[in-house]
């Protein structure tokens, strides 16, 4: 396990361990060298993200894309209502540059 912990300056990510023969794996996060979670996957993923947003942590390039994406997915209602009122604003804008 000490093998696996990524260095103090790394952020968050999802390590899967476990046994290749049996196939039981659990997925691990650490943050400044400290074990964060273990959880399954189904947990793992929504904790990962929770760990971004409690520690205000800035999301690596090499993942920004694929946090981004998993986070509108995760919370695709909190996100339609936002993008919805950016749309409001944007055509009100439109609108006020018609005329």
């Amino acid at each position: 396990m000490k093998s696996t912990k990524p260095c103090v300056t790394d952020p968050p990510i999802l390590q899967c361990i476990g046994d290749a023969s049996t196939q039981v794996v659990d997925l691990y996060s650490f943050v400044d060298e400290e074990p964060l979670f273990c959880a399954p996957a189904s947990e793992a993923v929504l904790l990962l993200l929770a760990a971004y947003y409690v520690f205000d942590i800035a999301y690596a390039p090499s993942s920004k894309l694929p946090l981004t994406l998993l986070a509108a997915i995760l919370l695709q209602e909190v996100c339609a209502k936002e993008i919805t009122k950016l749309l409001s604003v944007s055509n009100v804008l439109a609108k006020l540059r018609a005329t």
